[in-house]
């Protein structure tokens, strides 16, 4: 499994079996209030569901647990698939999005969320292509490069939390998602398929083969 090399990597290297499949955890009646708010910085979001706020609190705690590392594998465009790591390592929590390339068992960080981040690597065009997948879009909007944002874009948002059973707040949460400044790298611009942000992946420095990895992963291009 690639997820077991990655955790190699770390000094002292973690145990895989701290590694919990998290993928279901989404029918959890918590799981949307709590990675809002964990990933996509919506204090809202535990306020907007029909969960507990009290137990959303416990489960985005469990989910920084250092006893587990729960991770989410999403299906991108073209076979590719993403791996959103809870980094649970102590001292050093954060958030890990993982691109793995179709057909191998390469990993490679599309973005970091806290410690030593990295991001963004999405434009707002590419998430769009998510649209019709609720749960993959929400998944992946904290990786969102929030510069060049359309107007329609609140709405979209917002029928995809609805689509994921959010009651109330909704355009309120959609905002706070979709504010560049609950992203830790700021607002950021696109051009031709690059990001000009100081900390992405996909800046002009970027190898052309791995920008025509991400355009096709994210993008479908």
């Amino acid at each position: 499994m690639p997820l077991n090399a990655y955790l190699a990597g770390f000094r002292p290297p973690p145990d895989p079996a701290v590694l919990a499949d998290a993928t279901g955890w989404s029918t959890d009646p918590e799981f949307w209030p709590a990675y809002l708010v964990v990933a996509g910085g919506s204090w809202t979001a535990p306020l907007s569901f029909d969960a507990d706020p009290a137990d959303v609190e416990q489960y985005a705690d469990a989910l920084h647990d250092d006893g587990t590392w729960p991770y989410i594998t999403v299906d991108l465009h073209r076979d590719h698939r993403l791996h959103i790591l809870f980094r649970n390592y102590e001292d050093d929590y954060g958030l890990d999005y993982l691109l793995q390339p179709a057909g191998s068992e390469a990993l490679i960080t599309a973005v970091a969320l806290e410690g030593c981040f990295v991001g963004p690597a999405v434009s707002w065009d590419e998430l769009a292509t998510f649209a019709d997948r609720p749960d993959a879009l929400l998944l992946l909007l904290p990786m969102l490069g929030a510069g060049g944002v359309p107007p329609g874009s609140e709405g979209t948002v917002t029928a995809a939390l609805t689509a994921v059973g959010i009651r109330r707040n909704r355009r309120k949460v959609a905002r706070e998602l979709l504010t560049p400044s609950k992203r830790m790298w700021g607002p950021v611009e696109w051009a031709e398929g690059m990001c000009l942000g100081r900390y992405s992946p996909r800046d002009p420095l970027c190898p052309p083969e791995r920008q025509a990895l991400f355009a096709e992963a994210f993008g479908g291009k």
